[in-house]
């Protein structure tokens, strides 16, 4: 089961305004975005910026880092320039911290990006030790981002798939968080470039790295997480408390394509050699 709950260090579902609803302070002070519909058609449920708005925060929100996990929903204009979503870095726009960005037509590690790619990143002050990774989506329709850190490594997803993992530059020497700002770089006392034209909703940290099936739960909305899930193939999947799960039975047909048969399988733990039992095997 997804406990969603769980390292949920801030929740910003932007239901009318920018509070942190699980109760933990860091409020937003909205500058200049205005509510608007969210994905699903609800007035007042998302903030909408238009190229020179930001939601200011005292604190960094992310206070201690890795392990670190962001998710939210977006609905953006393509960009011509950088364009930040969150910023959560130091003292100047370029001593970045961690970082998640829209970015104008570049091509970045030897990959070509239109414009509207979006960049996953962690940076020092000096902007001389970064990580980041890059991957590409679509503009004026609400996506699902999510992206995660644990120290040696990135990972990006878009609408609850694994984007990238090909991280672009290293090092462990990383910026000291400073106060966050959504819609803008937090470096400076006034913000004054690379704003976010688009809408953003519910914005979530968390102090842990969430697995893939807690991603795609997000996006869906449906718990996609099976309890003590440890590893799965097309037509099995193994627990954490042994049990072996084995909905189907794939095989090679005759044209050297993949046939399914679902199976009711049954087992017991012995100390010879299993033998299964298979009843009821149909074509799938």
């Amino acid at each position: 089961m997804a406990d969603l709950s769980d390292g949920l260090i801030a929740h910003y579902p932007f239901d009318g305004n920018a509070q942190n609803a699980n109760g933990n302070g860091n409020n937003g002070t909205v500058n200049g975005a205005t509510l608007t519909e969210d994905r699903f058609g609800n007035p007042q449920n998302a903030y909408s910026f238009d190229g020179n708005d930001h939601i200011q925060f005292n604190t960094p929100v992310v206070q201690h880092f890795p392990p670190y996990s962001v998710s939210l929903w977006i609905k953006y204009d393509a960009p011509d320039v950088h364009a930040y979503i969150i910023s959560n870095g130091g003292d100047t726009r370029y001593s970045q911290g961690l970082y998640l960005i829209l970015v104008g037509s570049i091509v970045y590690c030897g990959q070509s990006y239109p414009m509207g790619a979006v960049k996953f990143g962690v940076a020092n002050q000096a902007y001389n030790h970064r990580m980041s990774l890059t991957a590409q989506m679509s503009p004026k329709q609400w996506h699902h981002v999510a992206a995660a850190w644990d120290g040696p490594s990135l990972a990006l997803y878009i609408d609850g798939q694994l984007a990238q993992t090909d991280v672009c530059g290293g090092g462990t020497e990383f910026g000291q968080p400073q106060n966050m700002r959504i819609g803008t770089p937090s470096g400076g006392d006034t913000p004054n470039s690379y704003f976010l034209n688009g809408q953003l909703d519910d914005v979530r940290f968390y102090n842990r790295v969430l697995s893939e099936c807690e991603i795609k739960t997000l996006y869906t909305g449906e718990d996609e997480c099976d309890e003590g899930q440890i590893s799965s193939d097309d037509c099995w999947t193994v627990y954490e408390n042994g049990n072996l799960h084995i909905p189907c039975i794939k095989v090679k047909g005759p044209f050297d394509d993949d046939l399914h048969y679902e199976a009711d399988m049954q087992y017991e733990p012995l100390s010879d050699p299993m033998t299964f039992q298979v009843t009821g095997v149909k074509p799938k």
